[in-house]
């Protein structure tokens, strides 16, 4: 099973959708939560959240970028239970740019500060969270992938330290889940298959290429068979 050759487990790679998306951004979207207040605790100032995280979200529509991920507007910015992976992607980057206003600053910091922890260096290990999950989803160089090892176990240093979800949260398992180990073996992976998305279209790009090419090879045979008439 363990076999980095022939088991499963050297077989089958993690995927970022996965490990990022419906592991590591959902524990930090809980950290911010309980920040704040567990449960049901200083609402008003989670009300605030998310009427900056309404407004954050109109202006990020205001841009051309085509992989822009779309945060989730139907509930709390930090609900990561009623939303997708996708989703808590796109609401830890509007997070991130709430974090940087005046208003969400002065919020958080006075939260922060209760439970002993810096806002700046939350604000900038959330950056690094994201801009590797970039990272794995490129195409780098084997030699940069060869050297990555000490920043993916940097990266989980820093979550420890200044995401204690075990000491803020008031439930879930913290960083004790399998996702979160799985982010330093990801240059294992890559130097294996490739960046992770190599990995994802070799995966899937064949159904989604067929379905694509069926969408629109239809109205043109239509067209073909209007204009023989």
């Amino acid at each position: 099973m363990n076999d980095d050759v022939y088991g499963i487990h050297g077989m089958v790679p993690p995927k970022g959708l996965h490990t990022f998306g419906s592991g590591i951004y959902e524990t930090l979207l809980d950290t911010m939560h309980d920040v704040i207040g567990v449960g049901n605790k200083n609402a008003t100032d989670k009300q605030t959240v998310n009427d900056l995280h309404l407004l954050i979200v109109e202006l990020m529509k205001r841009q051309s970028e085509l992989d822009m991920p779309q945060p989730m507007v139907r509930n709390e910015i930090m609900d990561s239970t009623q939303m997708g992976a996708t989703e808590r992607h796109a609401n830890v980057l509007a997070l991130v740019l709430a974090l940087k206003t005046k208003v969400g600053r002065l919020l958080f910091k006075r939260q922060c500060e209760k439970n002993g922890l810096n806002l700046s260096k939350m604000v900038k290990t959330a950056i690094l969270l994201l801009s590797c999950e970039k990272w794995c989803h490129s195409n780098v160089y084997l030699g940069n992938v060869d050297r990555s090892g000490p920043a993916f176990r940097e990266l989980q240093r820093l979550l420890l330290k200044h995401y204690p979800c075990e000491r803020i949260c008031e439930k879930g398992n913290g960083w004790k889940i399998p996702k979160f180990h799985v982010i330093s073996k990801f240059p294992k992976y890559m130097k294996k298959y490739g960046s992770a998305i190599i990995s994802m279209v070799n995966q899937e790009s064949t159904t989604y290429k067929t379905s694509s090419n069926m969408k629109h090879r239809t109205p043109t045979v239509r067209q073909q068979n209007l204009h023989h008439k």
